[in-house]
């Protein structure tokens, strides 16, 4: 779509730089994505509907403009919403998902906003199901239960200033540091740095990543700042209509709370419009009974390039008196109750 049929709403959504002139194309995208469920927490549950089995709901503005010489100038701003309520997703900002500037040229992209982190990145081309997605069990890696003082692993950063190289006989490279603001009590707080190193050659995708991020933030800066890093490893290997799907995880922190493992197995078969999908993810917490298990299994129908149907069953065991919740299922506190939920659903790309 460009920017003559969409002027109208860019300006309505007060976006007056993204209507100017200067811009190139203007390209307005999105997600929807719902499902049915039955949930079960203990002994009990509800059924539900819900946003974003299968992919988050959201929607974005892209803008680009050929700057010549090679170099392209580029800005987008995304929001979360909740398809079955509404009502905005997660975060307190209207656009929480992404907003960024930057530029792309021969020597790579350069980036300054509100961005995925480089680890993400990496971790969501190596998972199954795409991390962010309800269903997805590796969302374990992104949970901090059992671990003192550990800053969680970071989707997105803030204030982030963030390169980008080009491919190279397939390798690239990606850093980040994300500014803290912190204020007068610590140049450091709320600090974090994000490095990725990826190949794609084939059938073959590697990847390792290392995040390290310092405690506080620029509106609750701290004097003596915690250091959390979580490295990673793993990757995709694809034969024919099968690929195979491996990523390992390890957090620490500095806090005096213990050190986490997360493996991440997964393996996905195409067969034309079908596809077959299954995730096993198990987290072990150091010193502590209360580690977490859960296992995903799944369908897609591809109606188009666009729309796709999809069936998924979650299991998660939470060993101990461990409460993590997976799904969107509440758990009751320190109960180490197991959770399942079961849902079809429905997502639209636009």
């Amino acid at each position: 779509m460009t920017k003559k049929p969409l002027a109208a709403a860019l300006c309505s959504l007060a976006m007056a730089s993204l209507c100017a002139p200067a811009w190139g194309q203007v390209t307005l995208y999105g997600i929807m994505d719902l499902y049915m469920a039955k949930e079960k927490s203990g002994s009990s549950g509800p059924k539900s509907m819900g946003d974003g089995g299968n992919q988050a709901s959201r929607l974005g503005v892209r803008a680009t403009e050929d700057l010549g010489g090679g170099l392209t100038a580029e800005a987008i701003i995304e929001h979360s919403v909740l398809g079955d309520t509404g009502a905005q997703g997660s975060g307190t900002n209207f656009w929480d998902r992404q907003s960024f500037i930057g530029v792309n040229g021969p020597m790579g992209r350069l980036r300054l906003g509100r961005q995925y982190t480089p680890s993400f990145i990496s971790m969501f081309s190596a998972d199954v199901y795409g991390v962010g997605a309800v269903y997805s069990p590796m969302i374990l890696a992104l949970q901090a239960q059992g671990q003192t003082g550990l800053v969680p692993f970071a989707v997105r950063y803030d204030n982030m200033l963030g390169y980008q190289s080009p491919l190279i006989s397939g390798f690239q490279v990606e850093a980040a540091y994300r500014f803290g603001e912190a204020g007068t009590l610590s140049k450091k707080s709320g600090e974090g740095m994000d490095v990725s190193l990826r190949y794609r050659q084939g059938p073959v995708f590697v990847m390792a990543a290392v995040q390290e991020s310092r405690s506080g933030s620029s509106t609750a800066p701290v004097a003596s700042p915690t250091r959390s890093r979580h490295t990673q490893l793993g990757g995709t290997y694809t034969m024919g209509s099968l690929i195979l799907h491996l990523n390992l995880m390890r957090s620490t922190t500095n806090a005096g709370g213990n050190g986490s493992r997360v493996t991440d197995v997964g393996v996905r078969y195409n067969m034309g419009q079908w596809s077959l999908l299954g995730g096993l993810v198990r987290r072990d917490v150091g010193n502590t009974a209360n580690d977490n298990a859960a296992y995903t299994l799944g369908v897609d129908y591809a109606l188009s390039k666009s729309t796709t149907l999809y069936a998924r069953s979650l299991h998660l065991t939470n060993k101990g008196t461990a409460s993590v919740s997976l799904a969107r299922v509440p758990v009751v506190a320190n109960s180490g109750n197991d959770i399942s939920s079961t849902g079809v659903g429905i997502t639209v790309r636009y």
